[in-house]
């Protein structure tokens, strides 16, 4: 009889321990301090640590919940909806309690069945740090620990894995079907080929510029260039070594995409080509349209285009005559013969208003012709006449200046008689004040031979 009293007092004892009811919640968070479970929000005060925690989470790591009794408790976990993981604590705790006997057993599946399961999340819905036991749970696909978390955070350095293990243990990082995932997740609502520049890739085809470099898309220049890791995305992340054989032939694509819209002759000078035939100077000197005259001349580069960007190895003095002159046509092709203006240039000493072509440039004859000057009578190659001609060059001075009327030059402009200029005063091929030029250091009036 005594026995039998006390069988019944040790059931009592221990339905009583796996039934116990849940408090309404308080409102204090996840590893704040508690006293009992009505504290937390959760429900769950973890019974070895007197600190809110997660439902199943306190299961494995805090000796389940109900800080403040006498015997830990499972009740929070089997009212969201966790019914294993609490049945099978409720069972581990009936066992170790003295003299509990069977009767502990059989009382364990009533206790965690007692209370309504009512699990707030839909399968795969649950966010990231939100409560978890499989990664079913998670919209991430990624249960660690017990908390839902980023795939490619759990499965990299220092991650704890996906995949909730009984007892709150997360499995083992798996290292190779960790990367595929995490670059999909990344970017679930990219179509292949429209990934901007360092967003997510796992392929080439992946980007708008069909570059994936270290899963990273790149403008292609950029990574195949100096320093450049490569196109072409390798499982762990690895991009592929540079090509080097694809990466020469990019130059002469490059000078034609610089002036698509520009027909062959008429690039201008400074222009990109490839070719004399590009520019509407017929002269390529080191991939840009220049002068013939200043090319083939002291210091220039040459003519005609050399894959790679290099010039010719030295101008070639026979063939740069005859083309000469249409360069020079081209650079001021509203000029007629005879109209050029100083300084213009020119190829003939026809082509110039002062009727004196020195060295490329339309030039006062007087000066091109005084001490120091260059001569007129453009020479092929760009040089002068070896000295100047002075039996013609009186007569064509006076036309100088043809677009003045005799009388109307001012001072400074050019002039071959005292008639051409305003100040009726011409010195030394140019209008100037008479006062100043008949006083003190003048050269004075009346232009000479």
């Amino acid at each position: 009889m005594i026995s039998s009293v006390v069988r019944v007092s040790l059931f009592a004892l221990t339905a009583s321990a796996l039934v116990i009811p849940i408090a309404p919640r308080g409102s204090v968070t996840i590893t704040g301090a508690c006293t009992n479970d009505s504290d937390c929000q959760e429900g769950c005060c973890g019974f070895n640590t007197g600190l809110c925690a997660g439902a199943v989470v306190a299961l494995g790591r805090d000796g389940g919940c109900g800080h403040g009794d006498a015997v830990p408790n499972a009740n929070a976990a089997a009212s969201l909806g966790f019914a294993a993981q609490a049945s099978s604590f409720s069972a581990s705790i009936a066992a170790a309690t003295p003299a509990a006997g069977g009767a502990a057993g059989a009382a364990a599946p009533p206790a965690v069945t007692a209370a309504p399961a009512a699990p707030a999340k839909a399968p795969g819905t649950q966010f990231i740090t939100g409560d978890c036991s499989q990664d079913g749970d998670c919209a991430s696909t990624c249960c660690s620990v017990g908390k839902c978390a980023a795939r490619a955070v759990a499965t990299g350095p220092g991650g704890k894995g996906c995949g909730f293990v009984a007892g709150g243990a997360a499995a083992p990082p798996a290292a190779p079907p960790a990367a595929p995932p995490a670059a999909a997740d990344n970017a679930p609502a990219k179509a292949p080929g429209t990934q901007f520049i360092t967003g997510d890739c796992s392929a080439d085809g992946d980007c708008a510029s069909t570059c994936c470099s270290v899963g990273k898309c790149a403008a292609r220049a950029v990574a195949t260039g100096p320093g450049g890791k490569g196109c072409g995305f390798v499982a762990g992340g690895a991009a592929a070594s540079p090509a080097a054989p694809p990466a020469a032939p990019a130059a002469p694509p490059a000078a034609a995409d610089n002036a698509p819209a520009k027909a062959p002759g008429t690039q201008f000078i400074t222009g990109d080509c490839s070719a004399d035939g590009d520019c509407a100077s017929t002269c390529c000197s080191v991939g840009k349209c220049a002068a013939r005259a200043v090319a083939t001349g002291p210091g220039g580069k040459g003519c005609g285009f050399v894959a790679g960007g290099a010039p010719a190895t030295s101008p070639a003095p026979a063939p740069a005559a005859p083309p000469a002159a249409p360069p020079a046509a081209d650079n001021a092709p509203a000029k007629a013969p005879g109209t050029q203006f100083i300084t213009g240039d020119c190829s003939a000493d026809g082509d110039c208003a002062s009727t004196c072509c020195s060295v490329g440039k339309c030039a006062a004859r007087a000066v091109a012709t005084g001490p120091g000057g260059k001569g007129c009578g453009f020479v092929a190659g760009g040089a002068p006449a070896t000295s100047p001609a002075p039996a013609p060059a009186a007569p064509p001075a006076a036309g100088g200046a043809p677009a003045k009327a005799p009388g109307t030059q001012f001072i400074t402009g050019d002039c071959g008689t005292d008639g051409d200029c305003a100040s009726g005063c011409c010195s030394v091929g140019k209008c100037a004040a008479r006062a100043v030029a008949t006083g003190p250091g003048g050269k004075g009036c009346g232009f000479g031979a």
